[in-house]
Protein backbone atom coordinates (compact mmCIF):
# COMPACT_ATOMS: atom_id res chain seq x y z
CA UNK A 1 0.00 0.00 0.00
CA UNK A 2 3.24 2.04 1.29
CA UNK A 3 4.08 2.12 -3.00
CA UNK A 4 0.35 3.15 -4.31
CA UNK A 5 0.44 6.08 -1.71
CA UNK A 6 4.08 6.86 -3.20
CA UNK A 7 3.38 6.87 -7.20
CA UNK A 8 -0.03 8.71 -6.27
CA UNK A 9 1.39 12.05 -4.68
CA UNK A 10 4.33 11.60 -7.47
CA UNK A 11 1.46 12.00 -9.80
CA UNK A 12 0.02 14.62 -7.84
CA UNK A 13 3.44 16.47 -7.40
CA UNK A 14 3.59 16.25 -11.28
CA UNK A 15 -0.10 17.66 -12.03
CA UNK A 16 0.72 20.49 -9.28
CA UNK A 17 3.98 21.20 -11.23
CA UNK A 18 2.11 21.27 -14.88
CA UNK A 19 -0.48 23.57 -13.63
CA UNK A 20 1.75 26.27 -11.53
CA UNK A 21 4.45 26.05 -13.88
CA UNK A 22 3.18 28.87 -16.40
CA UNK A 23 1.87 30.51 -13.29
CA UNK A 24 3.38 33.44 -12.42
CA UNK A 25 3.93 32.20 -9.07
CA UNK A 26 6.60 29.90 -7.72
CA UNK A 27 5.83 26.27 -9.20
CA UNK A 28 8.36 24.85 -6.50
CA UNK A 29 6.88 26.37 -3.44
CA UNK A 30 3.36 24.91 -4.54
CA UNK A 31 5.87 21.13 -4.33
CA UNK A 32 7.45 22.19 -0.76
CA UNK A 33 3.54 23.11 0.18
CA UNK A 34 1.48 20.05 -0.95
CA UNK A 35 4.67 17.80 1.06
CA UNK A 36 3.92 19.59 4.16
CA UNK A 37 0.17 19.45 3.67
CA UNK A 38 0.04 15.71 2.82
CA UNK A 39 3.48 15.06 5.75
CA UNK A 40 4.87 13.35 2.41
CA UNK A 41 8.72 12.86 2.78
CA UNK A 42 10.53 11.55 -0.16
CA UNK A 43 13.85 10.54 0.23
CA UNK A 44 15.17 12.13 -3.50
CA UNK A 45 13.30 15.61 -2.80
CA UNK A 46 15.20 17.93 -4.34
CA UNK A 47 16.16 15.16 -7.20
CA UNK A 48 12.82 14.12 -7.90
CA UNK A 49 11.98 18.09 -8.00
CA UNK A 50 14.67 18.79 -10.75
CA UNK A 51 13.22 15.74 -12.71
CA UNK A 52 10.22 17.58 -12.68
CA UNK A 53 11.35 20.74 -13.56
CA UNK A 54 13.16 18.70 -16.88
CA UNK A 55 10.14 17.01 -17.46
CA UNK A 56 8.13 20.56 -18.12
CA UNK A 57 10.69 21.85 -20.15
CA UNK A 58 10.98 18.77 -22.39
CA UNK A 59 7.53 18.89 -22.78
CA UNK A 60 7.36 22.79 -24.02
CA UNK A 61 9.77 21.77 -26.12
CA UNK A 62 8.25 18.58 -27.90
CA UNK A 63 5.02 20.95 -28.18
CA UNK A 64 6.85 23.69 -29.76
CA UNK A 65 9.26 21.89 -31.85
CA UNK A 66 8.03 23.24 -35.16
CA UNK A 67 8.05 26.78 -33.98
CA UNK A 68 11.59 26.60 -32.38
CA UNK A 69 13.00 24.46 -35.68
CA UNK A 70 11.37 27.72 -37.97
CA UNK A 71 12.86 30.52 -35.55
CA UNK A 72 16.61 28.40 -35.49
CA UNK A 73 16.10 28.20 -39.21
CA UNK A 74 15.48 31.60 -39.80
CA UNK A 75 18.15 32.70 -37.43
CA UNK A 76 20.75 30.71 -39.64
CA UNK A 77 19.51 32.17 -42.84
CA UNK A 78 19.89 35.76 -41.43
CA UNK A 79 23.50 34.99 -40.82
CA UNK A 80 24.10 34.16 -44.68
Amino acid sequence: MEIFYSYLNSILLGFIQAVTEFLPISSSGHLIIFRDLTKTQFSYGLAFDSVLQLATTLSVVVYFRKDICRLIKSGLLMLN
